[in-house]
């Protein structure tokens, strides 16, 4: 429908953002936890501010998506009050701590060139983000204005809160290797020697990102039941088979040419450096899969029991 692509268009430019956010976010409160929150106090500004990136993007997408004009005035006024809020505090606890030196200035670098002038500038921005969404939802509130509220599938409760928390669990996942791919031109060696095993890492990257794609744009708003399921099945067999090929050029990688990721991509998965774990991978692998197969079996009995 026309109403939700023209939101959904907005929520690009907000998940690329909110992809580079969530890579930083993470590498962040890794570095602050093997330090024992040593630094806690003094980047909890930066910390709010990456999440709330991120969670610009959530309240625009739950503003999509609707049950009622009544939740989405809801969604509207409440998130955006907090990101109001939250937006405020960083640019308050920011200045204070370059007047009290606490930030010799507002350049100092680090986690980015420009930090702490990106997040105190970026939080004018999810500020007047959130005052917008909030001011919109006051107005909603007070003026009926017409919306194609999308007709939910008719789950059990329990089903319905388990589908939707592994949802949003598997955004997160995505926005991060999303975020890591943009990291690429940053991180990529040429003469590391291992371009060919990572050529397969990088496309894998790309693959919870445009799950997302299809499915929120060729799935979840096609009206027609018989198209939607048609949709569903393709999409979900065409996913599933491209993480299973990606997963075992990832695999056979990993047995041929074991220090890969060590040497060509520890920028990119700093957990696992930092950790000698092999997190990323695992992740990337069971998240793709598992989704696209739990799709692939329910379309496959939806499809039986029309028989």
């Amino acid at each position: 429908m026309e109403k939700f692509k023209k939101g959904k268009i907005i929520e690009i430019p907000c998940f690329i953002f909110a992809s580079i956010a969530m890579f930083l976010l993470i590498g962040l409160l890794d570095s602050l936890i093997s330090n024992s929150l040593h630094d806690i106090l003094k980047m909890w500004p930066y910390v709010i501010y990456l999440f709330d990136v991120v969670y610009l993007l959530f309240i625009i997408h739950s503003s999509i998506y609707p049950k009622s004009k009544e939740s989405r005035v809801k969604v509207l006024k409440i998130n955006g009050g907090i990101l109001t809020f939250l937006s405020f505090a960083v640019i308050c606890g920011e200045a204070i701590y370059v007047y009290k030196g606490i930030y010799p200035s507002f350049v100092i670098g680090g986690i980015t060139s420009l930090f702490p002038l990106d997040s105190f500038i970026g939080s004018f921005l999810t500020l007047s983000s959130g005052y917008m969404l909030y001011f919109y939802g006051g107005w909603l509130a007070k003026h009926y204005r017409e919306y194609p509220y999308l007709q939910r599938e008719n789950k059990k409760k329990a089903i319905g809160f388990f589908s939707s928390l592994y949802r949003g669990i598997f955004v997160l996942i995505a926005l991060y290797f999303f975020g890591a791919f943009i990291e690429i031109p940053v991180t990529f060696d040429v003469y590391s020697g291992h371009v060919g095993s990572l050529f397969g890492f990088y496309l894998f990257l790309l693959v919870p990102s445009l799950m997302l794609l299809f499915y929120e744009w060729f799935y979840r708003d096609v009206s027609e039941k018989n198209a939607k399921e048609r949709n569903g099945t393709a999409l979900s067999i065409a996913s599933l088979s491209v993480s299973v090929v990606l997963s075992v050029y990832l695999i056979v990688d990993f047995i041929y040419d074991p220090y890969f990721l060590i040497e060509g991509a520890a920028g990119l998965l700093p957990i696992d450096f930092m950790h000698s774990l092999i997190l990323g991978p695992t992740l990337l692998i069971l998240s793709t899969v598992a989704i696209s197969l739990v799709s692939m079996i329910r379309f496959i009995i939806l499809n039986k029991k029309k028989q």
